[in-house]
């Protein structure tokens, strides 16, 4: 296995790599630079390939170094053991995964500059001729560049407005119409709608794009949409490392987005604590209150970083497939079990009362008391647990009196019961 540091050593020089194609695409001049497009390209490719098999090299020694430099504390139990290395874990995956993307965004950013700097093949026709000048038609295959779709919600304008410019407004390799095509394929529904009467042509590229910031670049309906956001935000209904992540990011996100468009949010941190804290369920919002116990105004910054890290530990002892597969067959068992002791005692079937036994009524009075004296039953309401003197069936309706040991004897006249035994016991026996 190769050294970490030799590892470490090769990523920056991947990063360096890739570094280089960004300063390529930053000081771009077409008469100087277009022959190296293909080039770099390539170089960016390979680069990208190097890098991941780099990281997961890198991530097998840390894993090793996490188990080998891990110290045994007498006093911690192994279940607390778990718990912290679980949490550890789970913190370096986040912060190894963070890293990765940042680099895989800027991928992404460079190859998508670079294709745009592509030379385009134009195939003009004539309109009347080889021979003959005559107005042309550019017949250019667009490179392909992934554009977020607006559909006319205020909230999603400016993050469309500043990816749209970024990739199509302010790339000069494009024309008019082919940016005016981009900007039709990127908008739908009432965005679609304020354009749709707008002819398709160079001329109008500037006319549409000026409609659609008329309509939409207007900052007192963007924070309102953006608050209404916030405010409208359903509690948590329940402990989950999910929903707490899908809670924080919604959070920051708008709160970003607030603040691009220039509200002083930083002045807003009592407030978007208290809303936070209102909209955690009772078990997170108890931990919490736990954590910070104190006097003192949390900040928004402090309630966000607690429920990252809650999220995390969360995420980390989330049951395993296995476990739930487990408590499902033990789950069925139980029920399967009971469903068993719900069976006639007499006969075995299922349920139906004792007394309504057709094979239990088929005895002869001797047979009956037999055999609820053998299965322990009381001979007043043929239940299990308890014999007539304790029964909850209340005493005899007509006597009012229960015996411990009713018995039955011979006489001449036949089989009786002896001892006052109610007359439901008789009944029910006989």
């Amino acid at each position: 296995m190769e050294d970490l540091s030799i590892l470490k050593k090769q990523e920056r020089q991947l990063r360096a790599s890739i570094k280089g194609v960004a300063n390529f695409v930053r000081d771009y001049k077409q008469e100087l630079h277009e022959s190296q497009i293909e080039v770099r390209l390539c170089l960016l490719e390979s680069t990208m390939k190097k890098f991941y098999l780099v990281r997961q090299k890198v991530e097998v020694h840390l894993d090793i170094a996490d188990s080998d430099g891990e110290k045994e504390d007498a006093k911690e139990s192994e279940a607390a053991k778990k718990r912290r290395l679980q949490k550890q874990a789970a913190e370096r995956e986040a912060k190894f995964d963070e890293e990765t993307l940042e680099v895989e965004e800027q991928y992404c950013t460079l190859k998508a500059a670079l294709l745009a700097l592509r030379p385009r093949k134009v195939e003009v026709l004539s309109a009347s001729g080889p021979t003959e000048r005559a107005d042309t038609i550019s017949r250019v295959k667009l490179p392909d560049i992934k554009l977020p779709v607006f559909d006319g919600k205020l909230r999603d304008w400016i993050p469309f407005r500043d990816m749209f410019d970024s990739l199509i407004h302010n790339n000069h390799q494009l024309s008019d119409i082919d940016k005016f095509t981009y900007l039709r394929s990127a908008i739908s529904g009432e965005a679609l709608q304020e354009i749709s009467s707008i002819e398709l042509s160079a001329d109008n590229y500037q006319v549409a794009c000026d409609i659609l910031e008329k309509r939409y670049e207007n900052k007192k309906l963007i924070v309102k949409a953006y608050l209404d956001t916030l405010f409208g935000i359903e509690p948590l209904k329940k402990e989950s490392g999910e929903a707490l992540n899908h809670l924080v990011s919604y959070f920051d996100r708008n709160i970003q987005m607030l603040g691009k468009i220039g509200e002083d949010t930083d002045k807003w941190s009592t407030l978007l604590a208290y809303m936070v804290c209102t909209r955690l369920d009772s078990v997170t919002l108890r931990q919490w209150e736990s954590h910070h116990n104190c006097k003192d105004v949390p900040t928004y910054q402090k309630v966000m970083d607690f429920l990252r890290d809650q999220a995390l530990v969360l995420q980390s002892i989330v049951p395993s497939r296995h476990e739930d597969t487990e408590i499902r067959r033990q789950r069925t068992t139980v029920h399967t079990s009971s469903r068993f002791q719900n069976n006639c005692v007499f006969c075995g079937n299922s349920f139906h009362p004792a007394s309504a036994c057709s094979k239990f009524r088929a005895m002869s009075v001797t047979q009956r008391f037999e055999v609820v004296k053998m299965k322990r039953l009381c001979i007043n309401c043929l239940g299990s647990g308890h014999y007539a003197d304790r029964c909850s069936k209340g005493p005899c309706r007509k006597c009012k009196f229960l015996d411990d040991g009713p018995t039955l004897q011979e006489t001449e006249f036949g089989w009786v019961v002896s001892g006052r035994v109610p007359d439901s016991s008789v009944e029910t026996v006989a």
